[in-house]
C-alpha cells in the first residue's frame, strides 16, 4: 500500500486479521501472511477504537482527552500508526 492512507478517514480491521486484548496489551494475529503484533499503551488504545468502528477524527478527540495532548500532535502520530497499519495489511480505510 502507499502513503495515500495517511488520508483515511475510517478505517476498518481486515477480514484476514484476529485480535484480542490480553491484559493491557492487544495481541494481533494476520492469518493470511503468518505475522503477528503486540500493541501496548496508546497503540492498543488506538486498535481498539478501530474496532469500535470510530473514524480517524473520533479517534483524535479520544486521545486528546485520555493522553491530554494537543489535537495536532494527536492528528499527526495517528496518521502515522494507521499509515503503519494499513503497510502491514491490517486495516482498510477510505478517505
Amino acid at each position: 500500500m502507499d502513503s495515500s492512507n495517511s488520508s483515511f478517514e475510517r478505517c476498518a480491521i481486515t477480514r484476514a486479521v484476529g485480535w484480542r486484548k490480553v491484559d493491557e496489551r492487544v495481541v494481533v494475529a494476520d492469518v493470511s501472511s503468518g505475522s503477528a503484533f503486540i500493541f501496548e499503551d496508546i497503540e492498543a488504545f488506538i486498535w481498539q477504537l478501530i474496532a469500535e468502528g470510530m473514524c480517524k477524527s473520533e479517534i483524535a478527540q479520544e486521545i486528546c482527552a485520555t493522553y491530554e495532548v494537543e489535537r495536532a500532535t494527536a492528528e499527526a502520530d495517528l496518521t502515522i500508526f494507521i499509515e503503519q497499519l494499513a503497510e502491514a495489511g491490517l486495516i482498510d480505510g477510505s478517505a
